[in-house]
Protein backbone atom coordinates (compact mmCIF):
# COMPACT_ATOMS: atom_id res chain seq x y z
CA UNK A 1 0.00 0.00 0.00
CA UNK A 2 1.48 3.58 -0.95
CA UNK A 3 1.31 5.77 1.66
CA UNK A 4 -0.11 9.24 1.40
CA UNK A 5 1.59 11.95 -1.08
CA UNK A 6 1.57 14.03 1.86
CA UNK A 7 3.90 11.93 4.10
CA UNK A 8 7.20 13.44 4.49
CA UNK A 9 10.72 10.66 4.62
CA UNK A 10 10.71 11.11 8.24
CA UNK A 11 7.14 10.29 9.17
CA UNK A 12 7.49 7.25 6.95
CA UNK A 13 10.75 6.20 8.53
CA UNK A 14 9.09 7.19 12.10
CA UNK A 15 5.69 4.75 11.22
CA UNK A 16 7.60 1.89 9.69
CA UNK A 17 10.61 1.82 12.83
CA UNK A 18 7.87 1.76 15.37
CA UNK A 19 5.17 -1.01 13.89
CA UNK A 20 8.35 -2.83 13.82
CA UNK A 21 8.38 -3.38 9.74
CA UNK A 22 11.88 -3.50 9.69
CA UNK A 23 13.65 -6.87 10.43
CA UNK A 24 15.39 -6.61 14.03
CA UNK A 25 16.41 -9.47 16.76
CA UNK A 26 14.57 -8.61 19.56
CA UNK A 27 16.57 -7.48 22.08
CA UNK A 28 19.25 -5.65 20.69
CA UNK A 29 17.81 -2.23 21.20
CA UNK A 30 18.35 -2.95 24.35
CA UNK A 31 21.69 -4.30 24.16
CA UNK A 32 22.66 -0.82 21.91
CA UNK A 33 21.15 1.33 24.70
CA UNK A 34 23.02 -0.46 27.29
CA UNK A 35 26.17 -0.09 25.64
CA UNK A 36 25.78 3.16 24.76
CA UNK A 37 25.46 3.96 28.77
CA UNK A 38 28.17 1.49 29.90
CA UNK A 39 30.73 3.79 27.89
CA UNK A 40 29.40 7.54 28.29
CA UNK A 41 26.70 7.39 31.29
CA UNK A 42 27.92 10.67 33.63
CA UNK A 43 27.71 8.39 36.67
CA UNK A 44 30.92 5.79 36.23
CA UNK A 45 30.65 4.03 39.19
CA UNK A 46 26.53 2.84 38.35
CA UNK A 47 27.61 1.94 34.90
CA UNK A 48 30.34 -0.39 36.32
CA UNK A 49 28.69 -1.83 39.41
CA UNK A 50 25.06 -1.75 38.70
CA UNK A 51 24.37 -1.31 35.02
CA UNK A 52 25.05 -4.94 33.99
CA UNK A 53 22.82 -6.84 36.37
CA UNK A 54 19.98 -4.33 35.40
CA UNK A 55 20.37 -5.50 31.95
CA UNK A 56 20.48 -9.19 32.57
CA UNK A 57 17.16 -8.32 34.62
CA UNK A 58 15.53 -6.79 31.38
CA UNK A 59 16.90 -8.99 28.71
CA UNK A 60 14.70 -11.65 28.89
CA UNK A 61 12.28 -9.63 28.79
CA UNK A 62 13.55 -7.51 25.54
CA UNK A 63 14.16 -10.69 23.82
CA UNK A 64 10.75 -11.49 24.17
CA UNK A 65 9.23 -8.77 22.76
CA UNK A 66 6.57 -9.57 20.02
CA UNK A 67 7.71 -6.39 18.14
CA UNK A 68 9.95 -3.36 18.37
CA UNK A 69 7.22 -1.31 19.92
CA UNK A 70 6.78 -3.56 22.88
CA UNK A 71 10.62 -3.73 22.88
CA UNK A 72 10.50 -0.22 23.14
CA UNK A 73 8.24 -0.43 26.31
CA UNK A 74 10.67 -2.77 27.92
CA UNK A 75 13.31 -0.02 27.42
CA UNK A 76 11.78 2.34 28.99
CA UNK A 77 11.01 0.22 31.62
CA UNK A 78 14.97 -0.62 31.98
CA UNK A 79 15.98 3.25 31.56
CA UNK A 80 13.33 3.98 34.28
CA UNK A 81 15.59 2.33 36.66
CA UNK A 82 18.41 4.04 36.08
CA UNK A 83 18.48 7.29 38.86
CA UNK A 84 18.70 10.27 36.14
CA UNK A 85 17.05 12.90 34.47
CA UNK A 86 17.02 13.68 30.63
CA UNK A 87 17.13 9.85 30.26
CA UNK A 88 15.02 8.86 27.66
CA UNK A 89 14.21 6.60 24.73
CA UNK A 90 13.23 9.27 21.68
CA UNK A 91 11.75 8.50 18.17
CA UNK A 92 14.26 10.66 15.61
CA UNK A 93 11.51 12.39 15.15
CA UNK A 94 11.36 13.84 18.49
CA UNK A 95 15.10 14.41 19.05
CA UNK A 96 15.15 16.39 15.55
CA UNK A 97 12.34 18.65 16.74
CA UNK A 98 14.18 19.51 19.95
CA UNK A 99 17.14 20.32 17.62
CA UNK A 100 15.10 22.53 15.83
CA UNK A 101 13.36 24.16 18.83
CA UNK A 102 16.96 24.69 20.09
CA UNK A 103 18.26 26.54 16.91
CA UNK A 104 15.15 28.43 16.24
CA UNK A 105 13.89 26.48 13.30
CA UNK A 106 10.87 26.08 12.21
CA UNK A 107 9.38 22.54 11.96
CA UNK A 108 6.01 21.33 10.37
CA UNK A 109 3.59 20.96 13.52
CA UNK A 110 -0.20 21.07 14.26
CA UNK A 111 0.78 23.02 16.95
CA UNK A 112 -0.08 20.65 19.95
CA UNK A 113 0.71 17.42 22.09
CA UNK A 114 -1.32 15.35 24.14
CA UNK A 115 -0.37 13.39 27.57
CA UNK A 116 -1.68 9.81 28.29
CA UNK A 117 -3.48 9.75 31.48
CA UNK A 118 -5.81 6.65 32.60
CA UNK A 119 -6.02 5.25 29.14
CA UNK A 120 -6.80 8.50 27.73
CA UNK A 121 -5.39 10.95 25.69
CA UNK A 122 -5.55 14.98 26.41
CA UNK A 123 -4.38 18.08 24.83
CA UNK A 124 -1.83 19.11 27.10
CA UNK A 125 -0.34 22.16 25.15
CA UNK A 126 -1.24 24.26 22.51
CA UNK A 127 0.73 26.66 20.95
CA UNK A 128 -0.14 30.30 20.99
CA UNK A 129 -0.44 31.14 17.73
CA UNK A 130 -0.08 27.37 15.99
CA UNK A 131 -2.71 25.96 13.67
CA UNK A 132 -4.21 24.15 16.56
CA UNK A 133 -5.07 27.35 18.12
CA UNK A 134 -5.99 28.75 15.55
CA UNK A 135 -8.65 25.93 14.65
CA UNK A 136 -9.62 26.16 18.04
CA UNK A 137 -8.39 23.25 20.06
CA UNK A 138 -8.42 23.70 23.58
CA UNK A 139 -5.77 23.42 26.79
CA UNK A 140 -7.88 19.53 28.78
CA UNK A 141 -9.73 18.71 25.45
CA UNK A 142 -10.03 14.76 25.56
CA UNK A 143 -8.41 14.02 22.09
CA UNK A 144 -10.65 11.22 20.44
CA UNK A 145 -9.49 9.96 17.63
CA UNK A 146 -7.05 11.56 15.01
CA UNK A 147 -8.15 11.17 11.42
CA UNK A 148 -11.36 8.52 12.52
CA UNK A 149 -8.65 6.43 14.44
CA UNK A 150 -8.00 6.22 18.50
CA UNK A 151 -4.88 7.81 19.47
CA UNK A 152 -3.34 4.44 20.85
CA UNK A 153 -3.25 3.04 17.68
CA UNK A 154 -2.98 5.81 15.71
CA UNK A 155 -0.33 5.73 13.19
CA UNK A 156 0.17 9.68 13.72
CA UNK A 157 1.20 9.33 17.10
CA UNK A 158 4.70 9.40 17.77
CA UNK A 159 6.76 7.32 20.93
CA UNK A 160 6.40 9.02 24.52
CA UNK A 161 9.01 11.39 24.99
CA UNK A 162 9.29 11.95 28.38
CA UNK A 163 11.79 11.48 30.84
CA UNK A 164 11.94 7.36 32.06
CA UNK A 165 12.66 7.72 35.45
CA UNK A 166 10.54 10.89 36.51
CA UNK A 167 6.93 10.63 37.21
CA UNK A 168 6.09 12.59 34.25
CA UNK A 169 2.78 11.30 31.95
CA UNK A 170 4.03 9.55 28.41
CA UNK A 171 3.95 13.00 26.50
CA UNK A 172 3.37 11.80 22.28
CA UNK A 173 3.86 14.46 19.35
CA UNK A 174 1.79 14.12 16.40
CA UNK A 175 3.50 13.36 13.63
CA UNK A 176 2.46 15.50 10.64
CA UNK A 177 4.22 16.97 7.45
CA UNK A 178 3.67 20.64 6.23
CA UNK A 179 0.45 21.12 4.72
CA UNK A 180 -1.19 17.77 5.90
CA UNK A 181 -4.70 17.81 7.25
CA UNK A 182 -5.54 16.12 10.38
CA UNK A 183 -9.57 15.67 11.30
CA UNK A 184 -8.95 15.68 15.72
CA UNK A 185 -12.34 14.56 17.64
CA UNK A 186 -11.89 16.03 20.95
CA UNK A 187 -14.42 16.17 23.58
CA UNK A 188 -14.23 19.60 25.31
CA UNK A 189 -16.38 18.32 28.46
CA UNK A 190 -17.67 14.72 29.35
CA UNK A 191 -20.27 14.53 26.66
CA UNK A 192 -19.53 17.76 24.31
CA UNK A 193 -17.64 16.41 21.17
CA UNK A 194 -16.04 18.48 18.70
CA UNK A 195 -14.90 17.75 15.10
CA UNK A 196 -11.57 20.13 14.34
CA UNK A 197 -9.96 20.16 11.30
CA UNK A 198 -6.16 21.62 11.61
CA UNK A 199 -3.64 21.82 8.56
CA UNK A 200 0.07 21.68 9.88
CA UNK A 201 2.26 24.48 8.73
CA UNK A 202 5.89 25.32 9.79
CA UNK A 203 6.25 26.98 12.86
CA UNK A 204 8.68 27.03 16.11
CA UNK A 205 8.57 27.93 19.83
CA UNK A 206 10.15 31.12 19.11
CA UNK A 207 7.54 32.57 17.12
CA UNK A 208 4.76 30.88 19.69
CA UNK A 209 6.63 33.49 21.93
CA UNK A 210 6.40 36.24 20.45
CA UNK A 211 2.67 35.34 19.58
CA UNK A 212 1.79 35.05 23.32
CA UNK A 213 3.16 38.25 24.33
CA UNK A 214 0.08 39.86 25.66
CA UNK A 215 -0.95 42.02 28.71
CA UNK A 216 -3.82 41.27 30.75
CA UNK A 217 -5.99 43.27 33.47
CA UNK A 218 -6.48 42.22 37.18
CA UNK A 219 -8.34 44.35 39.68
CA UNK A 220 -7.54 47.39 37.58
CA UNK A 221 -3.73 46.44 37.61
CA UNK A 222 -1.64 45.59 33.58
CA UNK A 223 0.05 42.63 33.76
CA UNK A 224 2.20 41.66 30.69
CA UNK A 225 2.31 37.33 29.82
CA UNK A 226 5.28 35.77 28.01
CA UNK A 227 5.56 31.96 27.50
CA UNK A 228 8.45 30.98 27.59
CA UNK A 229 8.54 27.64 25.94
CA UNK A 230 11.82 26.59 25.29
CA UNK A 231 15.20 28.03 26.34
CA UNK A 232 16.39 28.62 22.41
CA UNK A 233 20.05 29.18 21.88
CA UNK A 234 19.42 32.71 20.06
CA UNK A 235 17.05 35.23 19.78
CA UNK A 236 14.92 34.79 23.49
CA UNK A 237 16.99 37.41 26.05
CA UNK A 238 16.17 39.99 22.85
CA UNK A 239 12.40 39.12 22.93
CA UNK A 240 12.41 40.05 26.77
CA UNK A 241 14.75 43.21 26.63
CA UNK A 242 11.97 43.87 23.86
CA UNK A 243 8.86 42.84 25.82
CA UNK A 244 9.82 45.12 28.48
CA UNK A 245 10.31 48.21 26.42
CA UNK A 246 7.50 47.78 24.66
CA UNK A 247 3.98 46.07 25.22
CA UNK A 248 5.28 45.76 29.11
CA UNK A 249 6.44 49.20 29.58
CA UNK A 250 4.65 51.03 32.75
CA UNK A 251 2.67 47.28 33.42
CA UNK A 252 2.05 46.68 37.15
CA UNK A 253 3.83 43.31 36.62
CA UNK A 254 5.09 40.71 34.52
CA UNK A 255 4.47 36.75 34.54
CA UNK A 256 6.95 34.23 32.86
CA UNK A 257 5.79 31.58 31.96
CA UNK A 258 8.50 28.60 32.59
CA UNK A 259 6.17 25.17 31.79
CA UNK A 260 7.83 22.41 29.98
CA UNK A 261 11.04 21.36 28.24
CA UNK A 262 14.29 23.24 29.01
CA UNK A 263 16.96 24.28 26.70
CA UNK A 264 19.79 25.81 26.28
CA UNK A 265 21.64 26.14 29.76
CA UNK A 266 24.23 29.41 28.47
CA UNK A 267 20.75 31.37 27.62
CA UNK A 268 20.21 31.49 31.29
CA UNK A 269 22.74 34.28 31.67
CA UNK A 270 21.57 36.00 29.09
CA UNK A 271 18.05 35.89 30.63
CA UNK A 272 19.43 37.14 34.35
CA UNK A 273 20.92 40.08 32.91
CA UNK A 274 17.65 41.19 31.23
CA UNK A 275 16.02 40.87 34.47
CA UNK A 276 18.71 42.93 36.20
CA UNK A 277 19.21 45.15 34.03
CA UNK A 278 18.46 48.78 35.47
CA UNK A 279 18.54 50.41 32.40
CA UNK A 280 14.97 48.82 31.66
CA UNK A 281 11.46 49.12 32.86
CA UNK A 282 10.94 47.54 36.67
CA UNK A 283 7.87 45.43 37.76
CA UNK A 284 7.24 42.76 39.65
CA UNK A 285 7.98 39.41 38.25
CA UNK A 286 6.25 36.10 38.70
CA UNK A 287 7.70 32.61 37.50
CA UNK A 288 4.91 30.22 36.37
CA UNK A 289 6.20 26.58 36.85
CA UNK A 290 4.80 23.23 37.19
CA UNK A 291 5.97 19.96 37.48
CA UNK A 292 7.05 19.79 33.92
CA UNK A 293 9.63 22.65 34.73
CA UNK A 294 13.19 21.30 33.88
CA UNK A 295 16.86 21.76 32.88
CA UNK A 296 17.62 25.01 31.94
CA UNK A 297 14.20 26.35 32.92
CA UNK A 298 14.56 24.86 36.45
CA UNK A 299 18.50 26.82 36.94
CA UNK A 300 16.78 30.25 35.56
CA UNK A 301 14.04 29.62 38.38
CA UNK A 302 16.78 28.30 40.91
CA UNK A 303 18.64 31.71 39.84
CA UNK A 304 15.57 34.01 39.77
CA UNK A 305 14.34 33.21 43.40
CA UNK A 306 18.36 33.01 44.91
CA UNK A 307 18.86 36.76 43.12
CA UNK A 308 15.37 37.72 44.60
CA UNK A 309 14.14 38.71 41.34
CA UNK A 310 10.93 37.25 41.04
CA UNK A 311 8.39 35.11 42.68
CA UNK A 312 7.58 31.04 41.64
CA UNK A 313 3.74 30.67 41.67
CA UNK A 314 2.70 26.80 40.77
CA UNK A 315 3.65 23.32 41.37
CA UNK A 316 7.63 21.97 42.53
CA UNK A 317 9.19 21.50 39.30
CA UNK A 318 10.94 18.34 37.60
CA UNK A 319 14.38 17.92 39.54
CA UNK A 320 15.90 17.72 35.96
CA UNK A 321 19.20 19.23 35.98
CA UNK A 322 21.18 17.01 33.73
CA UNK A 323 22.87 18.51 30.41
CA UNK A 324 20.89 15.97 27.41
CA UNK A 325 23.21 14.03 24.87
CA UNK A 326 22.57 12.02 22.14
CA UNK A 327 22.99 8.10 20.60
CA UNK A 328 21.54 7.04 17.67
CA UNK A 329 20.49 3.45 18.34
CA UNK A 330 18.82 2.45 15.48
CA UNK A 331 15.53 1.33 14.26
CA UNK A 332 14.62 4.68 14.36
CA UNK A 333 15.48 5.34 17.30
CA UNK A 334 17.99 7.92 19.30
CA UNK A 335 18.88 7.24 23.46
CA UNK A 336 19.01 10.62 25.17
CA UNK A 337 21.59 10.15 28.36
CA UNK A 338 23.33 12.54 30.48
CA UNK A 339 26.85 12.43 30.01
CA UNK A 340 28.09 14.74 32.04
CA UNK A 341 26.90 17.81 34.63
CA UNK A 342 25.77 21.51 35.66
CA UNK A 343 27.83 22.15 38.74
CA UNK A 344 26.06 23.51 41.36
CA UNK A 345 22.91 23.27 39.29
CA UNK A 346 23.06 19.70 39.58
CA UNK A 347 24.27 19.34 43.03
CA UNK A 348 20.88 21.48 44.31
CA UNK A 349 18.43 21.11 41.66
CA UNK A 350 18.58 17.39 40.33
CA UNK A 351 16.37 14.84 42.30
CA UNK A 352 15.05 17.53 44.02
CA UNK A 353 13.77 19.87 42.35
CA UNK A 354 12.81 23.80 42.28
CA UNK A 355 9.71 24.68 44.85
CA UNK A 356 7.18 27.87 43.94
CA UNK A 357 6.95 30.47 46.52
CA UNK A 358 3.10 30.43 46.32
CA UNK A 359 2.06 26.58 45.75
CA UNK A 360 -0.83 26.27 43.16
CA UNK A 361 -2.44 22.97 41.92
CA UNK A 362 -3.18 22.50 37.61
CA UNK A 363 -5.95 20.42 36.13
CA UNK A 364 -5.86 19.59 32.55
CA UNK A 365 -8.71 17.04 31.97
CA UNK A 366 -11.49 18.72 30.56
CA UNK A 367 -10.06 22.20 31.52
CA UNK A 368 -11.43 23.87 28.17
CA UNK A 369 -8.95 25.70 27.78
CA UNK A 370 -8.73 27.47 31.54
CA UNK A 371 -5.18 27.50 33.27
CA UNK A 372 -5.24 27.70 36.78
CA UNK A 373 -1.25 28.12 37.27
CA UNK A 374 -1.32 31.01 35.06
CA UNK A 375 -4.58 32.33 36.93
CA UNK A 376 -2.66 32.08 40.26
CA UNK A 377 0.26 34.06 39.09
CA UNK A 378 -1.98 37.10 37.37
CA UNK A 379 -3.74 37.08 41.19
CA UNK A 380 -0.62 37.42 42.84
CA UNK A 381 1.10 40.42 41.05
CA UNK A 382 -2.67 41.99 41.36
CA UNK A 383 -3.13 41.57 44.50
CA UNK A 384 0.08 41.68 45.75
CA UNK A 385 -0.38 38.49 48.25
CA UNK A 386 0.26 35.26 48.53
Amino acid sequence: MRPPPYWSRTVIVSVLALAGVRAQARGELLDRVAEVLAGRFHDRAFARERLPDLVAVYRPQASAARDLREEAAVVHGFLAQVPASHLALYSRTTQRGLLDELANRTTATLGCEVVAAGGRFFVHDVVEGGPAAQAGVLRGDRLAALDGVAPGTSRLLDWRCDDAALPDPPVHRILVAEGQEVRLRVERRPGEVHEVLVRAAPYSGLQAARASQRVEERGGRRIGVLRIRFMHATGLPELLRAALRGPFAGVDGVVLDIRGRGGSAFTVAALLRVLEDPGLPQAPVALVVDQGTRSAKEAFAYEVRKRRLGVLVGERTAGAVLPASFADVGQGFVLMYPASSLGTWTREIEGVGVEPDVPARDALAFAAGADPLLERALEVLATGTR
